[in-house]
């Protein structure tokens, strides 16, 4: 992916029905958002610069999975029922988690353009 990135996305376009925002924040190259819904699990969007990112996984404990998510590669895992949806451009490391499925996470995650 060449010189392509998303830029800043301040809230995710597409989420399950009966989610809110309940909190965002931006903190230098860190940006965040917090979805609630009173009977559903939370999910939360981080975003932040590949630079300040360590993209190591601990895979003995963890099972994960390659992804492409549009035309950005990625990786979804589940650790302690949480899953983890991430995936990155030139610029910025995009990450979904929360407590529902695997599938539900990555079409959220493919909304994001």
């Amino acid at each position: 992916n060449p010189h392509k990135r998303l830029g800043l996305i301040s809230q995710i376009p597409k989420f399950p029905d009966g989610y809110t925002v309940a909190q965002k924040t931006k903190i230098d190259r860190l940006y965040r958002v917090v979805y609630i819904n009173d009977n559903m699990p939370t999910i939360n969007y981080v975003q932040r610069w590949n630079a300040d990112i360590n993209r190591a996984l601990d895979t003995e404990k963890t099972e994960y999975s390659k992804i492409v998510v549009g035309e950005f590669s990625g990786v979804t895992y589940t650790n302690k029922n949480v899953v983890t949806v991430t995936f990155w451009d030139d610029t910025y490391n995009y990450t979904l988690t929360g407590k529902i499925s695997e599938e539900e996470l990555i079409e959220i995650a493919k909304s994001i353009k």
